[in-house]
């Protein structure tokens, strides 16, 4: 599995690859498709919801694909 949810000493892991606040920017998505140790293909998905120049929120999903 891919661990991208994980606090370092430079603050939150996502913040390495997703945006920060900025006019006009709404959400932002970045899925990752990979193959698991058992075979499996599966996908994982990371969205950025933006409210203002201050405050979002993370989400992650994963799904098995087959």
């Amino acid at each position: 599995m891919i661990a991208l949810m994980t606090k370092t000493d430079s603050g939150w892991e996502p913040d390495k690859f997703l945006a920060q606040p900025e006019t006009g920017l709404l959400e932002q998505t970045l899925i990752t498709t990979y193959r698991d140790l058992e075979g499996n293909i599966c996908q994982k998905t990371h969205s950025r919801k933006f409210f203002n120049a201050d405050d979002y929120v993370d989400s992650t999903s994963n799904k098995i694909l087959g």
